[in-house]
């Protein structure tokens, strides 16, 4: 059990051999983000069209996004572009690939800048 892991210069700790989630999102149909992991903001960018930006930056935009839509509907969610301080969620019906607000989930792991 620990509360609290540091390095020995009493500074944040490095993970080594491990992979830990970077970004961890719940974000509701209108890009407020909950229960959320680096995220600092989201914009409604329209139906079914989120922008989340990040706390803190990633190293590179090359690493593992995935999304999900919220709801058992037959929604989709993918990530549409991410960059080193954002991503984009799109969220659509998966009938006819026509847009459409939900809520959402998101996940990053990779390393930060």
């Amino acid at each position: 059990k620990a509360d609290t892991i540091q390095s020995t210069s009493g500074g944040a700790a490095t993970l080594t051999k491990q992979s830990a989630a970077k970004v961890h999102l719940f974000g509701s149909n209108a890009a407020v983000p909950f229960n959320a992991l680096n995220i600092s903001s989201g914009v409604d960018n329209g139906t079914g069209d989120y922008t989340y930006n990040l706390t803190n930056a990633l190293s590179t935009e090359t690493t593992m996004f995935l999304a999900t839509a919220g709801d058992s509907n037959a929604r989709t969610a993918t990530i549409a572009s991410r960059a080193t301080t954002s991503f984009k969620v799109l969220t659509f019906i998966s009938s006819n690939g026509a847009a459409s607000d939900h809520t959402n989930f998101a996940e990053v792991n990779g390393d930060l800048a």
